[in-house]
């Protein structure tokens, strides 16, 4: 009954969690064409700082723009201030997306 209540809502049912969470990371991972560094211009500009992918959030956004566009999901970002954070935006900047933003398992 829950789930048959979100479905009505527009709210993704729960069994979709784990694909649409994979396919946040896959999107966060993207390379731009042509380039190493991420599609994304918001990715790009928080790897270039330095940050860590922290976590791909479920539900974040339920608006109807958010649904319509990422399914309702963020990803979040992480500065922790410290020297691993100009280590992690060189590591970036050298070798792009994909050296620091681990692969899916």
């Amino acid at each position: 009954r829950v789930s048959q209540l979100a479905e009505a809502s527009g709210l993704l049912p729960a069994e979709l969690h784990n694909g649409l969470s994979a396919l946040g990371r896959a999107y966060v991972s993207r390379k731009a064409v042509g380039v190493k560094h991420a599609a994304d211009d918001e990715v790009h500009l928080h790897l270039s700082g330095g940050a860590e992918l922290h976590s791909i959030h479920w539900h974040a956004d339920d608006t109807l723009p958010g649904l319509s566009n990422a399914f309702g999901m963020m990803a979040s970002f992480v500065y922790r201030g410290t020297d691993e954070d100009v280590e992690r935006a060189a590591a970036y900047a050298a070798h792009g997306v994909s050296d620091v933003v681990p692969p899916i398992e």
